[in-house]
């Protein structure tokens, strides 16, 4: 309650309006297309057991759209964060049958997710307003859905998307066999898919 003077009108008190709160999403991805979004339940603590029925799900994603490939071999890249290396998951990626990559600490060349992905999904919503977090959603959604397959080899389909990832260098190149390893993790060298699993938080 608030006092008033004799005459004066009381002040107008104004509705909160709701929005959308943080959101974490963990994101499978390849040379393609994104496989996978999974958004964190409000409440829910990301960890070892929860991560490993992500992987799960990932597998069962690959299945339903790269058919074939999951015979041929899966490569998988993720960072090295506790609940990646908790036993549970561990045991879960053996499960899928995917291959793990060696992801070295402090490599930036090896981190297409964090570099790439998570950075230009940001740049895209940065100063966005959303009303509630279903409408952050379909804004990160609507981001991927309407990218060409190029988008995800890094290729410059726009003024916007930039030069991070990049095509297989030539063996005169002096950055060759550094850009190699990398440009393998996209699916360049041989028939096996390469998928990205991250965790962030989109805006």
């Amino acid at each position: 309650m608030q006092w008033t003077k004799k005459g004066e009108r009381p002040p107008k008190k104004f509705k909160v309006q709701k929005s959308a709160s943080k959101l974490m999403a963990t994101i499978f991805w390849d040379s393609e297309s994104v496989l996978l979004i999974d958004y964190l339940p409000k409440g829910t603590t990301m960890n070892g057991q929860y991560y490993a029925n992500l992987l799960a799900q990932a597998r069962e994603a690959v299945v339903q759209k790269r058919r074939g490939k999951l015979s041929r071999g899966v490569l998988f890249l993720q960072d090295n964060a506790s609940v990646h290396t908790a036993q549970v998951s561990r045991q879960a990626l053996k499960d899928t049958g995917f291959s793990e990559i060696d992801h070295p600490p402090y490599s930036p060349d090896l981190a297409p997710s964090d570099y790439f992905l998570f950075s230009n999904l940001k740049k895209e919503l940065r100063g966005r307003r959303f009303v509630d977090d279903n409408q952050m959603k379909m804004a990160v959604e609507s981001h991927f859905d309407c990218k060409e397959k190029e988008y995800f080899l890094g290729e410059p389909v726009s003024s916007t998307t930039g030069y991070l990832l990049k095509k297989p260098p030539r063996e005169e190149d002096p950055h060759y066999y550094q850009e190699r390893r990398f440009t393998a993790l996209l699916g360049f060298d041989g028939p096996r898919s390469a998928i990205h699993s991250t965790t962030g938080s989109p805006p």
